[in-house]
């Protein structure tokens, strides 16, 4: 199991959900630790070592807890939903790798506003610093060519 986020501590998954599920249970601080942890346990020559340590490295395994099951009533489903339906399994679990020749093709992708701004944190205002690296990155290109 792998939990984490704001809401989390790497204690509180020790001392109460560990003991709750008795198996590996991995705290990832935030997405990136996640990320790692997740390409560790997908990775077949790491994903013994990962699921030992989170599984005996006092993840809660000194702590005692009694967990009681309450009885939950039973939800009604709409008859919207469909149960018959079959899954279907899963292609490949294999990583897929897409070479990229050229990264500008990228870059069509991304938003740079919320990229920077918002997942990075920057302050101020952006689109005015944006269009002035632009331009002073083309004067300094159009400077080479001459």
């Amino acid at each position: 199991m792998l939990v984490g986020g704001a809401a989390l501590s790497a204690k509180f998954t020790q001392t109460k959900i560990a003991p709750s599920y008795g198996k590996a249970v991995c705290y990832a601080k935030d997405a990136m630790t996640g990320l790692r942890l997740m390409n560790e346990l997908m990775d077949p020559a790491t994903r013994e070592s990962v699921l030992r340590t989170h599984t005996s490295s006092g993840n809660g395994a000194s702590v005692s807890t009694v967990v009681s099951v309450q009885q939950i009533p039973a939800v009604r489903r709409s008859p919207r939903v469909r149960l018959d339906l079959p899954i279907p399994p899963v292609q490949s679990l294999d990583r897929k790798v897409r070479l990229v020749p050229d990264l500008r093709e990228v870059w069509g992708y991304i938003n740079p506003f919320m990229l920077f701004g918002r997942h990075m944190g920057f302050r101020g205002d952006f689109e005015k610093r944006w269009r002035s690296a632009i331009r002073r990155r083309l004067n300094s290109l159009n400077r080479w060519k001459k």
